[in-house]
């Protein structure tokens, strides 16, 4: 799931999504399925599957950066998936955004956030959809590549800290947001060349639908099985 969560204890600590506040949604569904259930941030999931099978394989520190519906971030650090005091590394997409209309990063770089941004600026009496974005971005429509290049620079700026403070190996992308493309990842890479005090490390994006169910089925076995470095 996104969001704040512990996974040794099972409990969602905060989902801002769904609302929810310390939910102990593994017993709920351990409860229901008579299974032994676990649960953990999806971006975790994501950079775990990177990590083990994906770009990221042999890399010892990554960020794994998800982009859609929200923001955030999995990061492995030295060989180990880095989780947090309390679970909440990584959420990155509700760093304080202070220009433009108040709010988090994810509320200007998250699809969600792209699609307000774009009813903002050019009004609609109907609701426009990400497809609608993309079609609009095909067709050349300047105002839809400048929300999605503002999106992106926004990005580049947090994903700068990230980089100038863990000095990671890799950075590597995933989620629906990925098919903006250049469109999207050309700021990132300016802002990063720009900003980056070590130096931009290399990117990816992953395009591969099955890492986030793989990432999870190896964080399950891993309860089991230790396959991190020690």
């Amino acid at each position: 799931l996104s969001g704040q969560i512990d996974g040794i204890t099972g409990m969602c600590r905060q989902v801002q999504r769904f609302g929810w506040h310390d939910v102990p949604f593994a017993g709920m569904v351990a409860e229901r399925v008579h299974l032994p259930v676990w649960i953990d941030n999806n971006a975790n999931a994501f950079a775990a599957s990177q990590h083990l099978f994906g770009d990221a394989q042999g890399k010892a520190s990554i960020v794994a950066v998800a982009l859609g519906s929200g923001v955030g971030a999995g990061m492995v650090l030295d060989n180990r998936l880095y989780r947090g005091a309390s679970g909440a590394a990584g959420e990155f997409g509700h760093s304080f955004e202070e220009c433009g209309r108040d709010g988090c990063l994810e509320a200007y770089s998250a699809d969600y956030g792209m699609l307000a941004t774009w009813a903002e600026r050019v009004p609609t009496d109907r609701p426009r959809s990400v497809a609608d974005l993309h079609a609009a971005l095909a067709a050349g429509d300047s105002e839809a590549a400048a929300i999605v290049a503002d999106a992106g620079f926004r990005l580049g700026r947090h994903i700068a800290g990230l980089v100038n403070t863990i000095n990671p190996d890799l950075i590597v992308f995933g989620g629906e947001s990925v098919d903006f493309g250049d469109w999207l990842f050309g700021p990132i890479r300016e802002v990063l060349e720009e900003f980056s005090y070590p130096g931009a490390p290399p990117l990816a994006v992953a395009r591969e639908g099955t890492d986030w169910p793989r990432g999870a089925a190896a964080l399950a076995i891993q309860h089991f099985f230790d396959f991190e470095a020690s």
